[in-house]
């Protein structure tokens, strides 16, 4: 019966989104309905809210659930998305984002192979991920920075947001949690986990991956060429406020300056987060400009594109990232996380396959890597010593391959924030990062089980 029911919430579910009704009010009902599913089942103590926070009612617990989401953890995601896409706002407004285009677009459209940029640019992404370990986060911030870069030197929208939708999928690094949690459980520190494994598994699959992504964004460019749907040529419109000095075209890439700068990649401390590189950014961001133009009250008013930004990002990204997560939420309570487990767990055929299968089938279906991962890693000793596997060669393809599959999914937060962004249909997204994404969970698997 809770099986039955879950099935047919979750089909139903896809089948609305692919009939475009609104995703965030689809995903909301079918979260709020799996949780009317789990209480009406007996599973009430995920519905029900315990004695200090719970409203006395079952219904009324679903809807503080929801509440507890969107305030919970999630919404340092949403601050990150709306801060970040206000900052690309505001730089648009004050003529920073055409100063960068302008600069960094001159000797790159001398380059005859755009798509090898497009590969340089995903390395480079990977790099920047062990020190800004929030895939959501790195995404926004690509987009913000070289995002019109990769469009105006010919490489179509969709091949480069899926590109960025992918730059977090290696999730590795002293700063990510779930490395820190997979170091705590193999009973090593946390920095002897990434450079000795990691770093072994990690650089041939991103070589792979990035060629992968090479052949893959090309071949659907030109499919949809062929086809007649779109035209890539590379586009020399004029952006607005040409007349900034040459200096403004670092702006956009404050953030990731500061994140980098004020960063310690081997002890894992991060002393500037996302949120608040963006704003320190800001910060100096108004001063210049109001040093440049000497007017308090103009400069004070561009701020507002700033928070019009912000707004625009919570109506079209946040709250489908909000609802997403009450979907997930929805199918937490159901018990579909326990299924899989109890199937890794019993299945005594190909468990090394199994197990990194269905941890990569809960973070396409939830949208959340860490999530998925926190959920399975704490049987993966257990079936590492049952199966006579070293511990560290199922625990790495695991994390790993809950990385990758999140870029596949129609509800992580990363995909949904660059398919925002760039005005691209997500399920376009993951069309071209499907190939690239599983294949790495293969060859990760792989060298995982001959190397480690």
């Amino acid at each position: 019966m809770l099986f039955f029911s879950t099935l047919c919430v979750v089909v139903l579910t896809g089948y609305l989104i692919f009939k475009r009704y609104l995703p965030p009010a689809v995903l909301f009902a079918s979260g709020l309905i799996l949780m009317g599913i789990a209480s009406f089942c007996g599973r009430h103590e995920f519905v029900v809210l315990d004695e200090v926070d719970s409203s006395g009612t079952v219904l009324l617990d679903m809807f503080l659930q929801i509440k507890h989401i969107m305030t919970g953890k999630l919404a340092d995601v949403g601050l990150v998305v709306m801060s970040a896409s206000g900052f690309a706002a505001y730089m648009k407004y004050i003529g920073a984002a055409g100063a960068m285009i302008r600069v960094v677009t001159q000797p790159l459209l001398l380059v005859r192979r755009p798509y090898f940029v497009l590969v340089l640019v995903y390395f480079a992404a990977q790099i920047l991920n062990i020190f800004i370990p929030s895939a959501s986060g790195l995404g926004i911030l690509l987009m913000v920075s070289v995002y019109p870069v990769l469009v105006r030197i010919g490489l179509s929208p969709a091949s480069v947001a899926a590109v960025i939708a992918t730059a977090g999928a290696l999730d590795m690094g002293p700063a990510s949690p779930s490395t820190n949690i997979a170091a705590e459980l193999l009973g090593i520190g946390v920095v002897e986990y990434f450079t000795k494994y990691q770093v072994v598994i990690a650089f041939p699959v991103m070589l792979f991956t990035g060629a992968l992504h090479y052949y893959v964004q090309r071949g659907f460019d030109r499919r949809d060429i062929l086809a007649g749907q779109r035209n890539f040529t590379a586009h020399h419109d004029s952006p607005a406020y040409r007349d900034v000095p040459g200096f403004y075209a670092l702006f956009p890439m404050l953030p990731v300056f500061l994140l980098v700068g004020l960063s310690d990649p081997i002890s894992g401390r991060v002393k500037l987060d996302v949120v608040s590189a963006v704003f320190l950014s800001m910060t100096i961001c108004i001063v210049i400009e109001y040093l440049r133009i000497f007017n308090l009250k103009k400069t004070f008013a561009g701020v507002k594109a700033f928070f019009n930004g912000m707004g625009t990002a919570f109506s079209s990204i946040v709250m489908l990232i909000f609802a997403a997560q009450t979907f997930a939420y929805g199918l937490k309570a159901v018990g579909l996380m326990d299924w899989l487990l109890h199937f890794a767990q019993s299945s005594n055929v190909m468990v090394y396959v199994v197990t990194i299968s269905l941890v990569g089938f809960a973070s396409f279906i939830t949208g959340s890597g860490n999530a998925s991962f926190f959920g399975f890693s704490g049987f993966v000793m257990h079936i590492a010593a049952g199966g006579g596997y070293e511990a560290v060669s199922l625990m790495l393809p695991v994390q790993f391959a809950t990385g990758l599959c999140r870029s596949i999914s129609p509800v992580s937060g990363v995909v949904i924030a660059v398919a925002g962004v760039s005005e691209v249909d997500p399920i376009e997204i993951i069309k071209r990062t499907a190939i690239p994404m599983l294949s790495a969970v293969l060859l990760t698997s792989v060298l995982s089980k001959l190397i480690l």
